[in-house]
């Protein structure tokens, strides 16, 4: 993996929308991610766009992910919501449930997510 100094992160180009998605994009900044053989690492900005919504979920891989604009809301509307404001944090094991998420504004998050060579999830 090659250094990446210091610069300006673009925020207003470069974003690929998430396929079979709307409302959600990504910007890789690094990504050795390999879903087969579970091993790597990758680093991304996403940017939600007011109007979307996901479905609970879990990934294999852990993730971190920091709001640094903006906000979404995570939980079932209503009782079990919570709005996460920037500057917010989370880390997430694999096969960790979360979500529903959904966004009333544009939020940006630093994604990071990565196999842990010592635990084998199958």
């Amino acid at each position: 993996m090659n250094s990446i100094e210091f610069g300006p992160l673009e925020l207003d180009r470069g974003f690929v929308p998430v396929p079979g998605r709307s409302k959600i994009s990504t910007k890789v900044i690094s990504d050795s991610l390999d879903h087969e053989a579970k091993t790597g690492r990758r680093t991304r900005v996403i940017r939600i766009d007011p109007g979307f919504s996901s479905a609970p979920h879990d990934h294999l891989y852990w993730e971190e992910l920091l709001i640094f604009h903006g906000s979404l809301q995570e939980g079932e509307p209503g009782d079990g919501e919570v709005r996460h404001t920037a500057p917010a944090f989370a880390r997430r094991a694999p096969g960790h449930l979360h979500g529903p998420i959904r966004a009333e504004e544009t939020c940006y998050l630093l994604e990071v997510n990565w196999y842990d060579a010592n635990q084998r999830i199958e």
